[in-house]
C-alpha cells in the first residue's frame, strides 16, 4: 500500500479510488474480503494521518461533511474504505450520488 501524504484527495469518491490504485493484487484481495474493524488500525491509520482527515479545514473532510455528513477522522477513513470495497466488491458503480 502506498498512501502519499502529498497527493491528497478533495472527495471521498477520488480518495476510494486512489486507496484501490494504491493496493498491490494481493493486497486487493485481502482488502476486499476484510471486515471495517480489521483495516481500522493499519489502512485506517494511514489514511487518517497521510491525508489530513483531523483537519477540518481540508478539501477531503469538507466533501466528508457536506456530502455525507461524517465529521471525524475515523468514520471518514471508514467510509473511504466502504467506498473502496464496494466498488471492488462491483457493489457500485458510480459513487458520486450516495
Amino acid at each position: 500500500m502506498r498512501i502519499s501524504k502529498k497527493n491528497i484527495p478533495s472527495t471521498v469518491d477520488a480518495a476510494a479510488r486512489q486507496l484501490i490504485d494504491s493496493l498491490s493484487k494481493a493486497e486487493l484481495g485481502e482488502f476486499r474480503d476484510a471486515e471495517d474493524y480489521q483495516l481500522h488500525f493499519g489502512i485506517g491509520l494511514t489514511i487518517r494521518n497521510n491525508w489530513n482527515l483531523f483537519e477540518s479545514a481540508s478539501p477531503l473532510w469538507r466533501d466528508a461533511f457536506d456530502h455525507h455528513g461524517t465529521i471525524d477522522a475515523d468514520s471518514i477513513s471508514s467510509l473511504i474504505i466502504e467506498k473502496a470495497q464496494e466498488i471492488i466488491r462491483g457493489e457500485r458503480g458510480d459513487l458520486s450520488n450516495r
